[in-house]
């Protein structure tokens, strides 16, 4: 799903200009564009499905290309984020309290390593729920004070998500998905 791009590394404010201008998205990580890739029906359904759910007015949901700030350093765009955030900048969130992202054959690696990792670090993130498309699995990192829990979904679980105020469950995630 990612192509690596590392011409000596690229300036955070020359990768801010040309995403201003860029036909396609790309996700920066100290220095390297990482572009992003198309993604299966699976995956389309299911960000679909938890963005419809999540919208609620309770704070603002978007999917996949709304990019987030997680540090000077590092943006990626979720593949959905939820914010309660006063926006600064119309292409920007710097406050997320929800990110969900899909994993794929191709994605899994970095959202469960290098994503998880960087998005720990956010004061306003409370869950980091990792859905996959490939079969019915889905898990959460929850922030609970000063430490992140980790918890597994069955497909009888409500899933909570906080600061949308609403419950997500296997039926909802993976209506219409093709995955049984």
């Amino acid at each position: 799903m990612y192509l690596i791009c590392d011409p000596d590394d690229i300036p955070v404010n020359l990768y801010l200009e040309m995403e201003m201008d860029s036909e396609e998205k790309y996700e920066y990580e100290a220095g390297r564009l990482l572009a992003m890739a198309g993604a299966s029906r699976a995956h389309n359904r299911i960000v679909l499905n938890i963005s419809k759910t999540l919208d609620t007015g309770a704070c603002e949901v978007f999917a996949s290309d709304m990019r987030l700030r997680v540090n000077d350093h590092t943006f990626y765009y979720p593949d959905v984020l939820v914010t309660c955030e006063n926006f600064k900048d119309n292409y920007c969130s710097t406050a997320a309290c929800v990110v969900i992202e899909v994993m794929s054959e191709s994605t899994a690696k970095r959202d469960l390593e290098t994503k998880l990792i960087n998005y720990s670090h956010l004061d306003s993130l409370q869950l980091y729920l990792l859905v996959d498309s490939r079969q019915k699995k889905v898990f959460g990192y929850y922030q609970e004070g000063e430490r992140w829990q980790l918890r597994y979904f069955s497909a009888s679980e409500v899933i909570p998500v906080p600061c949308a105020r609403v419950e997500l469950s296997y039926d909802i995630i993976y209506q219409r998905s093709g995955l049984s």
